[in-house]
């Protein structure tokens, strides 16, 4: 969530490219079938404060549960006109908000959760006895019985990881679906990756982990998956999946062929978007987007991004999901995206007709194509998906939003997106 407010981009280095002129921004959709969209509020009876994620309980398709960044887990019925939410968790005394991107950031029900009652958390614990900096935590917690809230008092803590620094500290949890947890690290934080860490596989920064939380092993409250790409590396972390990312805030697996997608925050020029198979290297700190960023930094077999986006198009970006639900037929198999300070949203297109895109605001791979599907909505913090596949975003504003479209809005057709993976 690096780079939520604008100022902070003098304090986090911006580099000398930023003297460069600005290529100029995408236009909105204006022909196609993607015309007319916008973002309206979901619930309008509902207001959160820095709400940061949404999602689904497995097994209670008409529940949605949000959390806040300061601590606290509400669930709410999935009906336009729900009347209030309900607190499910209060962890706001243990939760560090010592810098803008620390707090509660991530959330995450397993598969078996009608059965195991259990879930999923990472935050930005209060500082405690022998800690200098800021640390991130991984825990899990119970519910009592169907239907009844979090008991804060059956915390295991499974992982914790100092940060040297209070922002990066990415926070996206989600299980895949080979049924393994995903957790995103950011490189620690400042500027530039000063401690080298997204290309060091020995820390867990700067690194998506795969994790078997359903059991215990090796000493540790968890497993390592036996494919997990590092397994068996001596200067590795175990833990690791794919590595070289600078904050990746949010991700999302295509339900549809699982394909991984990841919005990584960018230094100074690009955000980017990357799709992530097992083991890749995402190359920063020697790339950012397609750009090198620093030529002495060593990243062997890096991996380019699908997509990345200019200056002048936003300055975080907050990754989204691969649209599989059933109200807006035209935007089946686009990958949503967008950024928190201006509020753009994209749709990537995987067209395998489109020919690479190297110049411009928002460059891509062959095979992709980008199109702006909204231009502006207020500050963009996390995307979030409902148990049918219907995206909402979240925002600084308190509200939850969804996507509508004009009646009549779409023109002539657009290719049709395309399924499949990387």
């Amino acid at each position: 969530m690096a780079g939520l407010v604008g100022g902070l981009l003098v304090v986090l280095g911006v580099r000398s490219c930023l003297s460069e002129p600005l290529p100029p921004a995408l236009p909105a959709v204006t022909s196609g079938d993607l015309v007319g969209f916008r973002l309206e509020v979901a619930f309008p009876a509902l207001s959160f404060k820095r709400p940061v994620y949404l999602c689904s309980e497995p097994g209670q398709p008409d529940q949605l549960w949000v959390i806040e960044q300061g601590g606290k887990v509400f669930r709410f019925a999935n009906e336009a006109a729900v009347p209030a939410a309900e607190l499910a968790l209060d962890l706001s005394a243990q939760v560090s908000r010592r810098g803008n991107e620390e707090g509660l950031l991530g959330l995450a029900f397993p598969p078996d959760h009608a059965t195991s009652r259990v879930l999923y958390l990472y935050y930005s614990p209060t500082a405690g006895e022998g800690w200098v900096g800021g640390r991130s935590r991984l825990s899990r917690f119970r519910r009592a019985a169907e239907g009844a809230g979090i008991d804060a008092g059956s915390e295991e803590i499974l992982l914790e990881v100092e940060q040297p620094y209070s922002n990066h500290n990415g926070g996206m949890l989600t299980f895949g679906p080979d049924g393994y947890l995903y957790l995103g690290l950011g490189d620690g934080g400042a500027a530039g990756d000063l401690d080298k860490n997204a290309q060091n596989k020995g820390t867990l920064l700067g690194s998506i982990l795969r994790l078997d939380v359903s059991r215990a092993e090796g000493g540790k409250p968890y497993a390592i998956p036996a494919d997990n790409p590092f397994q068996g590396d001596p200067q590795a972390r175990p833990e690791i999946f794919a590595f070289g990312l600078r904050n990746p805030w949010r991700f999302s697996f295509d339900s549809e062929g699982g394909a991984l997608f990841v919005g990584d925050v960018g230094q100074g020029a690009w955000e980017e978007v990357h799709e992530v198979s097992r083991g890749d290297n995402c190359g920063w700190r020697r790339y950012e987007g397609f750009s090198l960023y620093d030529e002495d930094m060593p990243a062997p077999a890096a991996t380019e991004p699908v997509s990345a986006y200019a200056r002048s198009e936003g300055v975080s970006i907050t990754g989204g999901y691969v649209y599989r639900g059933q109200l807006h037929a035209e935007l089946r198999g686009c990958y949503l995206y967008g950024d928190y300070l201006t509020g753009n949203v994209w749709a990537l297109i995987r067209d395998p007709s489109a020919p690479a895109q190297h110049e411009g605001s928002h460059r891509t791979q062959a095979g992709f194509r980008v199109l702006k599907l909204i231009e502006g909505s207020p500050a963009l913090a996390s995307f979030g998906e409902d148990a049918a596949g219907e995206v909402y975003t979240c925002h600084f504003d308190g509200k939850i939003r969804r996507f509508v479209q004009a009646p009549g809005a779409a023109g002539s057709p657009a290719p049709t997106p395309l399924p499949g993976g990387k």
